[in-house]
């Protein structure tokens, strides 16, 4: 059984909804997906948690590869406010809800799982990635694309982590940096509270968060922010905006995935 893990509200439910049907076509091994969310609309009137409707429509989908599969909804609400209420970093270019990846280690009881971001796309099998040995590292990543030239050659992108969970409530990380978030504001908030109060994180290869073009060894896609260099300027194209995907990043690899998510959300 993989376990994966997302962070999201109900809004970003088209991006999990096509990470479940590229999971699909190239996993067919039992998976449970692990959404945490919560309600925070006294911040902004589309911070609901994720529907039980679509709950069930993404656990459908992944059933149809294998049946044992399902999908865990966590509400993640009170340990958030008790964690970070009040935090300036709520108030970051990013939401509340990339930060509730700092709860897991409270909500899921598992030693090791996949966080990944909603905008990401699944292109090869998943299994070697789930067997590699952790250790004693806490989390597992690539480095950022941008980051490791204009922040730190060691920094990493949060979007795809293999956490340790056993290990991170042994270092208390998770904590560290919880409370790091409650008195200083960052530009990246989690992301950076991660690479900074590690002990020991291990790097990956680039094919397990590509985060800029395209190659066949890609096994996740991430579509991040990051910098078109010919012409050059910053984009920051969703897996969802097909057009812009085919247009501006010239990638075709997930037309059939595309397609069945417009059959779907018709």
């Amino acid at each position: 059984m993989y376990n994966i893990m997302f962070c999201c509200n109900d809004a970003v439910y088209k991006g999990i909804l096509l990470a479940a049907l590229s999971y699909r076509k190239y996993n067919k091994e039992a998976v449970t997906f692990h959404i945490l969310t919560m309600n925070y609309e006294e911040l902004n009137k589309n911070y609901i948690c994720l529907t039980e409707e679509h709950r069930i429509k993404l656990e459908e989908i992944l059933k149809e590869a294998n049946p044992e599969s399902k999908v865990i909804v966590y509400n993640c609400r009170e340990a958030y406010l008790n964690a970070l209420k009040g935090s300036q970093n709520n108030l970051s270019s990013y939401t509340p809800y990339t930060m509730l990846r700092l709860l897991a280690d409270q909500y899921i009881n598992l030693d090791k799982v996949l966080y990944i971001d909603t905008d990401v796309m699944i292109y090869n099998s998943l299994e070697e990635l789930f067997n590699i040995d952790m250790g004693d590292y806490e989390y597992a990543g690539v480095r950022d694309y941008l980051g490791r030239v204009f922040i730190n050659p060691r920094y990493i992108n949060a979007g795809v982590l293999l956490l340790n969970l056993k290990r991170i409530r042994e270092t208390k990380l998770f904590e560290k940096c919880l409370n790091a978030l409650k008195v200083k504001k960052y530009s990246f908030p989690d992301q950076t509270v991660l690479n900074k109060f590690a002990l020991k994180k291990k790097f990956l290869p680039t094919k397990y968060n590509m985060q800029h073009g395209f190659k066949k060894n890609c096994v996740i896609r991430h579509f991040c922010k990051t910098i078109l260099w010919r012409p050059f300027y910053v984009v920051n194209i969703k897996q969802w905006e097909f057009e812009r995907v085919h247009k501006v990043l010239h990638i075709h690899a997930f037309d059939d995935i595309f397609e069945e998510y417009n059959q779907i959300t018709k």
